[in-house]
């Protein structure tokens, strides 16, 4: 039979971990199932990607924004972001100081500096 101070013990030990899992979830890690084809081949649908939330940042998990931003995504990164509530995974193609054109005949051309 356990006494007092065992139970308290486990439940504090349950509590940490439950608070502990969160702030890792919130924060720093996250798994996410990609649904489409749009990033094929690097990521395929219904793949499971572990997300770092760290990359850039601390986010604010309350909104759209970043509380601490220690690096901005360039070129080539995989990304994902908020559209129309919803979770959207692509490559960054354009970054700040880059025109981005479209033209259905060549699709992106990226003008530098412009």
């Amino acid at each position: 039979m356990k006494n007092k101070s065992q139970e308290s013990t486990f439940w504090k030990y349950i509590f940490a971990g439950i608070f502990i899992g969160t702030v890792i979830k919130v924060f720093v890690f996250d798994i996410l199932s990609v649904q489409g084809i749009s990033m094929e081949p690097a990521i395929h649908d219904n793949e499971k990607i572990l997300v770092c939330k760290l990359s850039y940042g601390i986010v604010n998990p309350f909104g759209n924004s970043t509380l601490i931003r220690w690096k901005n995504a360039k070129t080539g990164d995989i990304v994902i972001y908020y559209y129309k509530n919803n979770l959207v995974v692509k490559r960054c193609i354009a970054t700040e100081g880059t025109s981005l054109e479209y033209s259905s005949d060549s699709g992106y051309t990226l003008h530098v500096g412009e």
